[in-house]
């Protein structure tokens, strides 16, 4: 479990995840709108050295972008946010597997309990986690946040 209070634990929690999982991997994240998913993923393209700004694909479902390791390898990011989608066909649609066989990526999914995830993941390592806030009403704001990995 990684305890998030400020802008420097989220990126470390997500350096050490990321540091903790070699190339091609599938990471999924759980939690309320606004918990924080796509900063998540904004923080890991920043760790990845991805160029472009890193945007929520709520509308077109999937971004990609090339990013580095950090042993400078290159590396393929994808960012899909599955909220809109209905059903495993559009998820087919979207023919991730040939994507993800180009090249060494990291898959970053928000909303992954909306589709059969288990559609993408045939023999690549995945990651899920769940994005928890804690909200002060005196300060009117989110306090922290807990990002616990699921089994």
């Amino acid at each position: 479990m990684y305890d998030i209070t400020t802008i420097n634990d989220l990126e470390a929690s997500v350096k050490e995840i990321l540091l903790k999982t070699p190339p091609s991997a599938i990471f999924t994240f759980q939690g309320h709108p606004g918990a924080g998913k796509t900063t998540l993923v904004q923080t890991a393209a920043t760790l990845l050295r991805v160029k472009e700004a890193v945007t929520s694909p709520t509308f077109n479902i999937m971004n990609s972008y090339t990013g580095h390791y950090f042993d400078d390898s290159s590396i393929n990011v994808y960012h899909l946010d599955c909220y809109r989608l209905k059903g495993a066909d559009e998820m087919l649609d979207l023919h991730f597997d040939e994507l993800s066989s180009d090249k060494p990526f990291y898959a970053f999914i928000e909303w992954p309990e909306k589709v059969n995830i288990n559609l993408l993941t045939s023999g690549i390592a995945l990651y899920s986690f769940k994005l928890d806030t804690v909200w002060s009403s005196e300060e009117q704001k989110v306090v922290k946040r807990t990002l616990t990995p699921l089994l």
